[in-house]
């Protein structure tokens, strides 16, 4: 897009590693503005598109989604286009293999006293999308998960 070709126009043997690593920008990228998914009616044309053309997400990417663990920042269950995303994502991977993956959703006002409301929730999100909701502030996330590393790196 606007003469900026990507990773796998330059190097069609192109393969993310962790020295080399690949950052998509399913959205689009702000240098590129042609490219940026804004409005309702780009989110809606980006949505069909992708769902009835599936090459429109290089090759790399879509296996990257079917054998890798996702991580999403910054959606929420309560939003309709973020199941939207998620269902169209699951669509497109077509695997009955995926490694788990999770979501770091803020706690719901109107459910996070409420026990029952969570589990229905977090089953919801395994069944519809494959994976497992983590309740709490990104900051309390990524603290766990820092801790969690260290514990593991010190058994090995």
């Amino acid at each position: 897009m606007a003469g900026i070709p990507s990773a796998f126009d330059r190097d069609r043997l192109y393969t993310p590693t962790s020295e080399n690593p690949l950052v998509y920008h399913l959205y689009g990228h702000v240098d590129i503005p042609q490219s940026m998914v804004l409005t309702e009616r780009d989110y809606i044309d980006f949505i069909i598109n992708v769902s009835k053309e599936e090459k429109l997400l290089p090759a790399t990417i879509r296996k990257a989604l079917a054998v890798t663990s996702l991580l999403f920042i910054g959606y929420s269950l309560e939003d309709l286009s973020s199941r939207i995303t998620f269902q169209s994502i699951m669509g497109m991977i077509k695997s009955s293999f995926q490694l788990p993956s999770i979501m770091v959703c803020l706690p719901l006002p109107d459910v996070a006293n409420s026990p029952l409301a969570l589990r229905y929730l977090d089953q919801y999100s395994k069944d519809m999308f494959r994976f497992h909701v983590y309740w709490g502030q990104f900051s309390d996330f990524f603290s766990e998960l820092r801790s969690r590393w260290e514990n593991f790196r010190t058994t090995l």
